[in-house]
Formats: structure tokens, sequence, C-alpha cells
């Protein structure tokens, strides 16, 4: 059981690091490759953030945190809603920890940096609650980790 855990919670952290560098690089990619193309305003911003840390949080935590040496049966429900979780992780993390967080801290004042930062680390924290989820499942019903 120690040994299950301990693959579940490496897997996981795993995960969190892919998580957030590709969301991170998706975020960058569509604010090279699409907001130029667009008028400049709030919404178009706040939707590449959100779309671009969602997915990609959610590709590499689907891909990093469920399927990585795995050998449990592949269910499709498990990626959009993978990606979907990212995505609204990603929405409340940049409305949400903006205001919380780095409003109050000084020195992390930065012009546009906050709203990166909330998306990113909401997009990341919601693309591993469905390996968790499932992980733990796993684990509990003495499946493979």
């Amino acid at each position: 059981m120690e040994y299950r855990l301990f693959a579940l919670l490496l897997r996981l952290g795993l995960a969190a690091i892919g998580a957030l560098i590709a969301a991170l690089i998706f975020w960058y990619t569509g604010s090279v490759t699409v907001v130029p193309f667009f008028p400049v305003g709030d919404v178009y911003v706040t939707t590449n953030l959100v779309i671009g840390a969602g997915l990609g949080a959610g590709l590499a935590g689907w891909l990093l945190g469920l399927r990585l040496g795995s050998a449990h049966q592949f269910h499709w429900a498990e990626l959009p809603v993978t990606v979907g979780v990212a995505m609204l992780g990603a929405l409340l993390g940049q409305l949400m920890l903006d205001d919380l967080l780095f409003t109050s801290i000084d020195e992390l004042r930065t012009n546009d940096a906050p709203e990166v930062y909330g998306a990113a680390l909401g997009a990341t924290v919601g693309a591993l609650l469905t390996p968790l989820a499932v992980g733990i499942w796993r684990v509990a019903h003495r499946q493979e980790p």
C-alpha cells in the first residue's frame, strides 16, 4: 500500500511540474499567435489566458498524471474532464488569486503578472484534481497506482 501511495505522489508531482510548464507555454504561444489579431481588450486577454493555461495544464495533467506508466483501462471521459476542470481552475485562479494573494504583497506586484500567475496556478491545481481522484480510487481498490 505504501508503494502505491508513493508511486501516486511521484506521478502527481511530475504531473504538477509538467502542467505548470505546459500552461505557461500554451499561454505564451496563444498570446504571441492569436491575441495580436484581435482587438485589445480584457475579454480577449482573459479568454486567451484561460484557454491557453487550461488547455496546456489539462493535457499535461492528463498525460502525466493518468497515463504515464498506467495499465488501467483507457477512458475517453478522463481527457475532457481534466481539461475542463483545468480551464475552470484557470478562470478561478485568474479572477480570485489576483485579488487575494498578489494585492497584499507589494514585492510581487508587477503590471500583468498576477493574472498569469493566478491562471497558471489555478490551471495546474485543476489539472491535478482528476488524476488525484482517479489515483486515490485505484489505490483504495488495490489496483495499480
